[in-house]
């Protein structure tokens, strides 16, 4: 995981489409994982980030909402 998390990093694609999938892939396919579910190990991995950082974007909307709305 820290060598594909150093891959994120690197700025060649946006959000790292297609440099995450390709990690994945070369690097559990060393371990015996197929490709197909090295791209989906991706894809939700992904997705799983995605999922949390809209909840707590909505939280903080909700929080700073409540701040602007209160009497001083």
């Amino acid at each position: 995981m820290p060598i594909l998390s150093s891959l994120l990093a690197l700025p060649i694609s946006i959000s790292g489409f297609g440099v995450r999938e390709g990690g994945y892939v070369s690097l559990f396919g060393q371990a015996g994982v197929e490709p197909n579910r090295a791209i989906a190990m991706s894809l939700l991995f992904y997705a799983l980030g995605f999922a949390t950082g809209i909840v707590g974007g909505l939280l903080y909307l909700v929080q700073s909402a409540r701040a602007t709305a209160a009497p001083p």
